[in-house]
């Protein structure tokens, strides 16, 4: 069964507290994240939202075809995962993504991206760092309705069309 994550806007008060513990574990250099959180603000109805966003680990990724080094794959838990050891840095996969989820390292001349701490066995450590309890990391099942692109506020949308890749996100407002 494939796994997603859930964002709850409601809860996130924008600590970046999920960026911060994983630029620790992967010892990754100044600007470069694998997962970010960004602010979006309303001016019709003064409203903020911080949403924390990495790969969505998409059913239909279009990083996965964008690469032809085939550095980039889906594992059977249903992840994105990335095998450094065949990517050139080419970056196709990064500027495929609609979700602006994929990052270059200058250090290493390779992508980096969120693989939801495959290795670790507590889960993701972005999840257990929120504070908050903003952050989930779910089963995709029947009940599970990727609702990313409709947060909408003041007719804006605020993440790219779901029907795009099929995203392993739920977005909770």
């Amino acid at each position: 069964m494939s796994k997603g994550f859930v964002v709850d806007l409601k809860r996130c008060i924008g600590c970046k507290a999920c960026t911060a513990v994983c630029k620790l574990r992967y010892e990754l250099p100044e600007g470069v994240s694998r997962r970010s959180v960004t602010t979006k603000e309303f001016a019709e109805r003064p409203m903020r939202y911080h949403i924390s966003l990495a790969c969505n680990h998409c059913e239909h990724p279009a990083c996965i075809p964008a690469c032809n080094q085939s550095a980039l794959s889906k594992d059977a838990e249903g992840r994105v995962v990335h095998d450094a050891s065949k990517c050139i840095g080419c970056r196709r996969c990064e500027f495929a993504c609609p979700y602006d989820a994929i990052c270059y390292n200058p250090v290493a001349g390779k992508i980096t991206k969120c693989d939801a701490c495959a290795t670790h066995e507590g889960g993701p450590r972005c999840v257990a760092a929120c504070h908050a309890r903003a952050l989930d990391w779910v089963d995709v099942d029947a009940s599970f309705t990727p609702a990313a692109a409709q947060v909408v506020k003041d007719g804006k949308a605020l993440l790219p069309d779901p029907r795009l890749t099929a995203p392993h996100l739920k977005v909770i407002r």
